[in-house]
């Protein structure tokens, strides 16, 4: 006669202290994923921060040449346009995505969600008008200080001054603009219904959003200053709770 040992595991012995094979605990990627989150929404200050700081650059004169030669300057280029303009733009980019997750799990799913995908969408499409100082502008520029004075007009074609973004330029920056509004809107629903955040903080950042959105100085430049007032106290809140 022998006798079998016989191994019976009680739910506490299943769901405590056990590794998974990756050596991690139950529920570990979850709260891994919500700190992720929650460091997340300190890329919204830090967008308004650093795409209100590219506008400290000295442009120069609003000529051809002044243009030219400002475009054409690799440090400002890299510095001002790469570095903190598109580097803003895509600070505030994942600070959406994060803020959206954040918003998923506090029962406000649905809006955070529409929110995020109108914001990601505003912002997708503000990229070919971020692309003139980047990219359209240094090629003019050199080909009109390689003795081409024609590129000027050209130049002016692409620039918003004196009289605004002009033909179809104007109306794909007008529809990313209303993108961008709606979107900034549906998030601030969303950040208005999960209770967690001062009611203030909603409104101002669809403000923000939308404000900053419009790239325009002045009105952009209180648009940063909004964001990086909401956006910190959103990441504040959030971080504790």
């Amino acid at each position: 006669m022998s006798l079998t040992k016989e191994r019976t595991d009680s739910p506490d012995d299943r769901s405590v202290g056990v590794e998974t094979p990756l050596g991690s605990t139950p529920g570990h990627d979850g709260l891994a994923a919500g700190r992720i989150n929650r460091l997340g929404l300190w890329a919204i200050p830090a967008a308004g921060v650093v795409i209100g700081a590219h506008w400290l650059f000295p442009e120069g004169p609003p000529t051809a040449d002044g243009v030219a030669r400002h475009f054409t300057s690799i440090p400002t280029l890299i510095a001002q346009e790469y570095v903190l303009f598109l580097g803003g733009l895509l600070l505030l980019l994942f600070g959406v995505i994060a803020m959206s997750a954040y918003l998923a799990n506090a029962g406000a799913r649905t809006s955070a969600i529409a929110g995020m995908v109108l914001s990601v969408s505003g912002i997708a499409l503000f990229l070919p008008i971020a692309a003139i100082p980047t990219l359209v502008y240094p090629v003019l520029g050199r080909a009109y200080l390689s003795g081409h004075p024609e590129m000027a007009a050209a130049m002016q074609l692409f620039s918003p001054m004196p009289h605004g973004l002009q033909g179809w330029l104007f109306v794909h920056a007008i529809f990313a603009l209303v993108i961008s509004i709606v979107g900034a809107t549906a998030m601030a629903v969303a950040i208005w219904r999960s209770g967690k955040f001062p009611h203030w903080a909603a409104v101002v950042y669809a403000i923000a959003f939308s404000l900053v959105m419009t790239d325009t100085p002045v009105v952009a430049w209180i648009g940063y200053v909004l964001l990086i007032a909401a956006g910190a106290r959103i990441a504040a809140v959030g971080r504790v709770r």
